[in-house]
């Protein structure tokens, strides 16, 4: 049996949660919990005060879903991605393209005449969780060092609660650096470039690489994996009848 593990005081994660252990037959239980109950476990989102939890989860190799934000800005809050054994993980097989058709995306001819870098570094604790021992401020410092030895183009940092849409600032971008942020694939949408520090994140086999910042790649399929990771995000309807729990053990 899957144990959901809701945030006691964030509405959402109870809400989510609550619909995933509808559709996987499963049970809903609080991030206070000391230690987990048998089975699987499904979180949404890993913040300091239940990393305990995850941790048991990969120390004992549970089963864990990962339940976090839609993978595209535009469906925020009405779709949901899960990580299967994984904070990202996403369809491997052929996608018809029909689910991408439906939300109007269609990736943007490459952009090659842009000037400033976009930085999105992500929170703190999330940095943290991610393995950088310091940080936000000392992944950020890795990206600035890293940039400043080949590049002397313009570096914007962008704060994760910028008011400013980020679509606005890619207009005119030449790249965007990320760890996992799901603005690398709003970046890769907008026809943008993107280096990323996290290999295992979804748009990671489009990164570039420091050294090449003048010369970033340009790689083909962008509409491909747009369409499959289309088909790896739910809505609450189909969290709660089945649909996501049928379509990760497909």
């Amino acid at each position: 049996m899957i144990t959901c593990y809701a945030q006691p005081d964030k509405l959402k994660s109870w809400r989510v949660l609550e619909a995933f252990a509808a559709g996987c037959k499963g049970k809903l239980a609080c991030t206070t919990s000391a230690s987990l109950a048998p089975g699987g476990a499904a979180f949404y989102g890993v913040r300091p005060a239940w990393q305990h939890l995850w941790q048991q989860a990969q120390d004992e190799q549970r089963e864990t879903f990962y339940l976090d934000n839609s993978w595209f800005d535009t469906t925020r809050e009405a779709f949901f991605r899960i990580g299967h054994n994984a904070v990202q993980s996403w369809s491997s097989k052929p996608s018809d393209g029909k689910r991408l058709s439906s939300l109007g995306i269609q990736p943007k001819p490459w952009n090659k005449r842009g000037k400033h870098i976009i930085v999105c570094p992500q929170s703190d604790e999330f940095m943290r969780f991610a393995g950088w021992g310091q940080g936000r401020a000392g992944w950020l410092q890795h990206v600035t060092q890293r940039l400043e030895k080949f590049t002397e183009r313009k570096i914007i940092v962008r704060s994760k609660r910028d008011p400013r849409p980020l679509a606005a600032q890619l207009q005119d971008a030449w790249l965007l650096v990320a760890h996992s942020s799901a603005a690398a694939v709003e970046a890769l949408i907008a026809g943008v470039p993107v280096i990323l520090t996290d290999r295992d994140c979804a748009a990671a086999s489009f990164s570039s690489a420091f050294p090449l910042v003048e010369t970033p790649r340009y790689p083909e399929g962008r509409a491909e994996w747009l369409a499959r990771l289309a088909d790896s995000q739910w809505t609450e309807t189909e969290l709660k009848n089945g649909t996501a729990w049928r379509k990760l053990h497909e």
